[in-house]
């Protein structure tokens, strides 16, 4: 009897080690492109597009739980023209509108100054037909000034906290392995 019971003990471990190997979200669900064109002399548009992951789709700006939203950092030199705007048009998905692939954002921003910088930060959350990835962010800078026609830069990935919150569902199921063991 105590052989059979290991041996289900020890098929349950692998099962809760698999699951814990499946909860893990890629490093970055998206890839995020920021430009800036000039409008006129005084007016830009910034373009903020994510490349979303194979099988992972992001919310839209209105969304009530989970929206896409830029924060902008030190508004000095610059004042915001409007609210951020979604240029792609999203799909239903489960009673949510959401963007698979790929989703462009644009913000007008009116520049007070001869030129300035805007930075920001880009926070967005992911799920998955099976889980949510944990919320993300990425920080951004676009120099806005007359000789620049498009500016476009690339920043890492800053995530929420110190891990970004990527282990807990492989430390979850190592507790659950330590307590049946």
């Amino acid at each position: 009897m105590r052989p059979v019971f290991r041996t289900i003990m020890a098929t349950v471990a692998v099962l809760f080690m698999g699951m814990a190997a499946f909860a893990q979200a890629p490093e970055e669900t998206a890839a995020w492109n920021v430009a800036a064109k000039s409008i006129s002399a005084d007016e830009y548009e910034i373009t903020f597009t994510a490349s979303i992951v194979d099988g992972w789709h992001i919310y839209t700006v209105d969304s009530p739980d989970n929206p896409v939203s830029v924060d902008f950092t030190d508004p000095s030199g610059y004042a915001l023209d409007g609210c951020l705007a979604q240029i792609t048009e999203p799909v239903e998905l489960d009673g949510h509108k959401v963007f698979f692939n790929q989703a462009v954002f644009t913000q007008k921003v009116k520049v007070t100054g001869k030129g300035a910088k805007v930075k920001g930060v880009i926070n967005w959350f992911a799920c998955n037909d099976q889980y949510c990835a944990p919320p993300e962010e990425k920080e951004f800078e676009v120099t806005l000034g007359e000789a620049d026609d498009v500016v476009e830069t690339a920043a890492a990935i800053t995530p929420a906290d110190e891990d970004g919150g990527k282990e807990s569902g492989g430390l979850l199921g190592l507790i659950i392995v330590a307590i049946l063991w």
